[in-house]
């Protein structure tokens, strides 16, 4: 399995920690924890597990978090959902959890989460760290404000594949870093104008200093 390659390979070069997306699709619950306990098992550091019913909807109870919490070497959870009451009540007794969508951090946050894990964090860093920033201050409003921000350009990327989309921004702002793994595929020429003209039409233009 090459998340156990991954994990072994993680640990001979000094990571500090591993995490991993569940398996995908409608796989049992004990299905996943045994995914998650052979990763565990073939790594030396410490590992996050993931709740994402979404795209591994085996698991969906704080029974059942708890129990991958359980496993030895996890310690801690990434919380890929809206529910974010069940995100309270996890926290309590969680040693680190970090919130999951990226347009929901700041309640998120506030509702106990020690941080994030999110895709636009490869875009638009700076937000994020800012939006760290202004909570730990208590700044609410403010926060607000960022988040709405970070929540626009959100909105445009999820109107395509949301994955080829943030790949070929970061080519655009000069992190060339390919094609989506299949079966996703590449946005279309189309697709690539209007997300184009999109980003130019927002306050999220200067993504596009580095197009051509």
């Amino acid at each position: 399995m090459e998340s156990i390659e991954l994990a072994e390979h993680a640990s001979r070069i000094g990571v500090q920690a591993i995490s991993s997306l569940p398996p995908l699709g409608p796989y049992s619950f004990e299905e996943v924890r045994a995914y998650y306990e052979a990763i565990a098992s073939a790594s030396e550091v410490p590992g996050i597990v993931y709740y994402y019913p979404a795209i591994s909807p085996g698991v969906h109870t704080l029974q059942e978090i708890e129990r991958l919490l359980e496993i030895p070497g996890v310690i801690g959870l990434k919380f890929t959902d809206f529910d974010l009451y069940k995100l309270f009540l996890k926290r309590h007794g969680c040693r680190l959890v970090f919130n999951g969508h990226d347009e929901v951090l700041a309640a998120g946050l506030l509702v106990g989460a020690d941080g994030g894990i999110g895709s636009f964090y490869n875009l638009i860093p700076e937000f994020f760290v800012e939006l760290f920033r202004l909570v730990r201050q208590g700044q609410w409003e403010q926060t607000r404000q960022v988040q709405q921000r970070i929540n626009e350009l959100v909105e445009i990327c999820l109107r395509f594949p949301l994955i080829p989309a943030i790949k070929t921004i970061l080519g655009w702002t000069g992190i060339p870093c390919g094609e989506a793994l299949r079966p996703r595929r590449s946005l279309t020429v189309e697709e690539t104008q209007e997300l184009r003209a999109m980003l130019r039409a927002s306050s999220f233009a200067f993504l596009l200093d580095g197009a051509a």
